[in-house]
């Protein structure tokens, strides 16, 4: 920092505390994970996942004290979940390639998984949101999921199409969905949780 004139006199009893120093006050320090269903009922609508998927990274990129990872999710073989990475702070762009989609959806799976990464970052703050467009193979593993995840201090958010309230509710509560009339309208409904729950609290 630059030296303050007016603490230079303590350097003369010892005192070197004698510069300025700017520090920036509630800086945000918030982890935000995006989890979204690539099982086969999303086949026709991949386009509007790569889509999501750069309003969430851009939108967050250049956000300070905000780290972020989005995951895709299906169903394997013999009951397997498999998740892909396409973007995330470090990754430093989008990565769609080698996607596995297709399969069946373990929700409840996949929300635990992205918790195990989520885990390792440092945020005092940690938001996942997952969108899904069907009912999970378990609903009570997706139950069991949300609410470990809370347990530790999570907020946890679903994004669902128009007639899954019910479904939504129970897995998630009934204040912590929002819905969407088509696929259509995902990027946009990921970027306005984003804004309330990331941008609003800075």
């Amino acid at each position: 920092g630059k030296l303050d004139g007016r603490r230079l006199a303590r350097a003369c009893i010892g005192n070197f505390h004698v510069f300025q120093r700017r520090e920036v006050i509630g800086k945000p320090d918030i982890d935000v994970g995006l989890l979204m269903d690539v099982s086969g009922s999303m086949y026709r609508n991949m386009g509007v996942v790569w889509m999501t998927a750069a309003v969430f990274g851009e939108g967050l990129a250049h956000s300070d004290g905000i780290n972020f990872l989005c995951l895709t999710y299906t169903g394997g073989m013999h009951g397997a979940t498999q998740t892909t990475t396409i973007c995330s702070r470090e990754m430093g762009k989008l990565c769609l390639g080698n996607v596995d989609q297709g399969g069946g959806t373990p929700s409840g799976e996949a929300i635990a998984t992205m918790k195990v990464h989520m885990d390792r970052m440092t945020g005092k703050k940690k938001i996942i949101i997952h969108f899904t467009d069907g009912s999970p193979n378990d609903e009570e593993s997706v139950v069991e999921a949300v609410e470990a995840c809370r347990k530790d201090g999570y907020e946890v958010w679903a994004i669902g199409l128009q007639g899954m309230e019910s479904q939504l509710a129970s897995q998630y509560g009934a204040e912590k969905f929002r819905t969407i009339s088509t696929i259509k309208e995902l990027p946009e409904k990921v970027g306005e949780l984003l804004n309330t729950l990331v941008v609003g609290s800075r």
